[in-house]
């Protein structure tokens, strides 16, 4: 499925083959080994490239001094029921955290100005912490008695911080909808889709007109043995998550990864094909395949699909990424 040239040779040495892969998949983070882990499930031939020297992109577990601590993401949440059918076939991999860790403190300014009487309070987690909580308005607690008699919004790409501060209140937003999406996001509540980032918040107004009416009818309605597998627990993987990014590698097999690929480009054929096209080595490789999985960032899309253009890739090479810093 590979042929093969010198770095810089205008001629490839050998042929393409006759039969393309069905998918080549660009990145072996979390999403493409995942991805890939499926696809071989279903029994399709694939090929991952990768810049790193390794599997597991962002994901790195290190070990020190008898502690483990990540460097990039550090838990999970059980909120999707692929999370336990990918981990049923790694059953010794998976730990949940203990109760302690639902435990969620917010910082907030106790005096008039900000930063003034700071203090850690925890995010409620009942109606009665809710309502003696100092984390939310009076005004705002009051109005949550109105939310489920309040109007559907109007604009469909609302962003979240409108949606909430509409239905909730503006402290809700801040001490709480705004703390969440910056851990799980990194990102700014004005600026995400609700549709997109909040899928199921959002189906709630969609299709129930409410938050409360909508949470109250998931409470009520059957759950078969995969939506009770949604325990919405915090995960790990013994050892740090890098275990799971290795047992998914080893379960694809080393051969169908390339590592420290540079320069990877991605062209079509006149048949409607992919040539994926990288360099090890100072070797240049070219893969053809039926179809392509990117996982790159955005702004690595013009150079990698230089075939589509630039109004084609405007909505995702627009997004803004947030910038990280994690001290362990």
């Amino acid at each position: 499925m590979l042929r093969t040239s010198e770095a810089g040779s205008s001629r490839m040495t050998n042929s393409l083959p006759d039969t393309p892969l069905d998918v080549v998949i660009i990145g072996a983070g979390l999403t493409g080994l995942t991805a890939a882990f499926h696809l071989k499930e279903a029994g399709l031939s694939l090929h991952l490239v990768e810049q790193r020297e390794r599997p597991g992109g962002v994901i790195e577990s290190h070990s020190e001094g008898g502690f483990i601590y990540e460097s990039g993401p550090t838990t999970g949440i059980i909120s999707h029921a692929a999370v336990p059918r990918l981990f049923a076939a790694f059953p010794d991999l998976m730990c949940t955290a203990s109760p302690e860790a639902n435990r969620r403190l917010i910082l907030k300014s106790m005096g008039k100005h900000t930063g003034e009487g700071q203090t850690f309070l925890p995010l409620p987690s009942s109606s009665l912490s809710g309502l003696k909580t100092p984390l939310f308005s009076m005004r705002d607690k009051l109005g949550i008695l109105l939310e489920p008699f309040r109007a559907r919004g109007q604009k469909e790409n609302e962003s979240i911080a409108e949606l909430v501060v509409r239905r909730l209140g503006k402290s809700f937003l801040d001490y709480a909808v705004d703390p969440f999406i910056g851990g799980i996001y990194a990102g700014d509540p004005h600026r995400l889709v609700t549709r997109y980032a909040l899928p199921k918040l959002y189906a709630l107004e969609e299709q129930h007109g409410s938050f409360i009416r909508g949470a109250i009818a998931k409470a009520r309605a059957p759950k078969d043995a995969e939506a009770q597998s949604v325990t919405k627990q915090i995960f790990s993987t013994s050892g740090g998550l890098s275990q799971l990014t290795r047992a998914l590698a080893n379960h694809i097999g080393s051969e169908h990864f390339s590592y420290a690929a540079k320069g990877c480009h991605i062209t079509r054929t006149a048949e409607g094909l992919y040539d994926v096209q990288f360099t090890t080595d100072g070797t240049t490789h070219t893969l053809r395949a039926h179809h392509v999985i990117t996982t790159a960032p955005a702004p690595a899309l013009p150079s990698l699909l230089s075939f589509l253009s630039t109004e084609d890739l405007a909505p995702i090479t627009a997004l803004r990424y947030a910038p990280i810093v994690q001290v362990a």
